[in-house]
């Protein structure tokens, strides 16, 4: 796929890969555009498959060249790290947070003002803000934020690293409820 390919056929590329990489029937997907993301050239899609409607959906960008990342791809955090390289130079710390939520291996959601469970448990471990914030550490850019894991009722505390090659290197950590915490 080239930068000039059409609409259509950006679709139809996301559609064979996520056959590909599901397994999924073509004529049960779903692709959308998830344009909210779309920045610096990078352009965002989610697919979900209509006959699994409780299955996760599968998100992909397509790259200011034409590369197609896949929020699946074997290899840890790759797909977020080609992302993160051609788009996020000047991207604000919640369009960090959601690319890292959804092309890293993070698991759950990015916590927003619509999870209030989550934000409950993140001023319960004693903090006192959950949006994302991203800042400079030398040649790297540090990005912490929040990810809720519906199905395990889990809320994290996720710290990723760009360092100044490009590569990402992400930690995750469950919350624990400041009441519980042992006293020191």
């Amino acid at each position: 796929m080239d930068a000039d390919t059409s609409a259509a056929d950006v679709v139809a590329e996301v559609s064979a890969a996520a056959v590909r990489d599901h397994g999924w029937s073509k004529d049960q997907i779903e692709v959308g555009s998830t344009q909210a993301l779309d920045l610096g050239g990078c352009r965002f899609y989610r697919v979900s498959n209509r006959a699994r409607a409780g299955q996760q959906p599968a998100d992909y960008a397509v790259l200011p060249d034409g590369s197609l990342v896949s929020g699946t791809q074997a290899g840890g955090a790759s797909g977020a790290e080609a992302v993160l390289r051609s788009c996020g130079q000047n991207a604000p710390a919640e369009w960090w947070a959601q690319v890292v939520s959804r092309f890293a291996p993070v698991g759950g959601v990015m916590v927003d003002e619509n999870a209030p469970s989550a934000i409950r448990r993140i001023r319960k471990s004693g903090a006192s803000s959950y949006a994302p914030t991203l800042r400079p550490d030398g040649n790297a850019k540090v990005l912490t934020f929040y990810s809720n894991d519906y199905e395990r009722s889990t809320t994290y505390r996720v710290t990723a690293t760009l360092d100044a090659a490009g590569k990402l290197s992400v930690d995750k950590a469950a919350l624990v409820s400041a009441q519980t915490q042992p006293a020191h």
